[in-house]
């Protein structure tokens, strides 16, 4: 039985995870969300054969939102699950992931009809087998020829957010009993910690307030919000599969400490790559980042609070959320970030962590 380290790490870092938690959400902005999520939900759902978004983010999203596991729209994705679960491990681990992600909803649900656990474990084999040599995961349905940057230096298509995807496939089957391999995570760690800028020390040592970019080789830019708060979920879900006295978690725990540093020192509610093209992925990475990290603030402001009011406030008049990409994948970020869906991956939901009584994991 292993204590669970992610709850762990949290304790240990509370101080910098920020103990001051947000204040309760005025009543009237709650109701605010719940009509948002109500007319997302039916504005998504009105778009599902449209093509475009992968349809595992759409029906993952969708759940969350309130869609019942026997709608219609549900069971016919689970009519061609077969399909689905060979187009998933021939394309690329971001279909993978997501498809991971909806078969782990699906799997709490309990359903007496089909196991979902045996289509997990062949999600979570394959993103293993995916993996580089680096620790990181790239697209793997692109040409595998070599591209140069116009400096001429060669490209890797590996990069910080499709690890971020793979790793929450991989945690989302092993949530659901699939096994997975220590060393699978102790490589994507390594790999993060690598590619922090700039990164812990040998021993751990302090860098200072650290973030993460895209991370594909040759194309190096200065660390951003939405890769960094990637970056330090990604480490907390690393760090909860590794052995406790791995050496690793000393250089992980320095890691997270100067990942939320920069955080909380270059926090902003806006995206800072291509104004609202990437806003609401940007959106779903922080809910990611305040769930992993059981944190209501970042920079001194309640994360969650102001991004459902900036939700609430730029929902289109269908109930969905465009900007210049798919208003499917726009919608499905929106909605997953209104009903925090993050806290159902992590290992032990935010309401349940008592730091004075970590629980054992089973």
């Amino acid at each position: 039985m292993r204590i669970s380290l992610l709850l762990l790490l949290c304790v240990c870092l509370s101080p910098a995870l920020g103990e001051e938690q947000a204040p309760p959400l005025p009543e009237d902005l709650q109701k605010r969300i719940e009509t948002a999520v109500t007319a997302g939900r039916q504005s998504l759902l009105d778009r599902l054969e449209t093509p475009g978004c992968p349809l595992p983010l759409a029906l993952h999203a969708l759940l969350h939102a309130g869609l019942p596991h026997d709608h219609p729209a549900v069971q016919a994705w689970l009519g061609k699950l077969d399909a689905h679960l060979e187009e998933a491990v021939s394309q690329s681990p971001y279909e993978a992931g997501l498809t991971a992600l909806l078969l782990a909803d699906l799997h709490e649900k309990g359903s007496k009809e089909r196991d979902f656990l045996k289509p997990l474990q062949r999600i979570a084999d394959t993103l293993v087998s995916w993996q580089k040599p680096s620790g990181s995961w790239g697209y793997a349905e692109r040409p595998r020829g070599i591209r140069l940057n116009p400096q001429g230096l060669p490209l890797s298509d590996e990069n910080n957010s499709t690890l971020q995807v793979a790793l929450l496939g991989l945690q989302a089957a092993s949530h659901c009993g699939a096994q997975v391999p220590e060393k699978a995570w102790r490589q994507a760690a390594a790999f993060l910690l690598k590619d922090q800028q700039p990164p812990v020390g040998p021993k751990g040592e302090d860098p200072g307030p650290a973030g993460w970019d895209y991370g594909a080789a040759g194309e190096r830019t200065l660390p951003y919000q939405s890769m960094t708060a990637a970056g330090v979920a990604s480490l907390l879900l690393c760090a909860d599969h590794l052995a406790k006295e791995d050496p690793l978690l000393l250089r992980i725990r320095a890691s997270v400490k100067a990942g939320l540093r920069w955080m909380d020192g270059n926090f902003s509610l806006y995206s800072e790559r291509g104004g609202l093209c990437h806003q609401y992925y940007y959106l779903y990475t922080l809910e990611r980042l305040g769930a992993f990290a059981r944190t209501g603030t970042l920079g001194g402001k309640p994360w969650y609070r102001k991004g459902a009011e900036f939700l609430v406030g730029h929902q289109g008049k269908d109930g969905g959320w465009t900007s210049t990409e798919d208003p499917r994948a726009t919608t499905a970020f929106a909605l997953l970030f209104l009903t925090r869906a993050s806290r159902g991956v992590a290992p032990y939901p935010v309401q349940d962590f008592d730091p004075g009584k970590v629980p054992p994991k089973p």
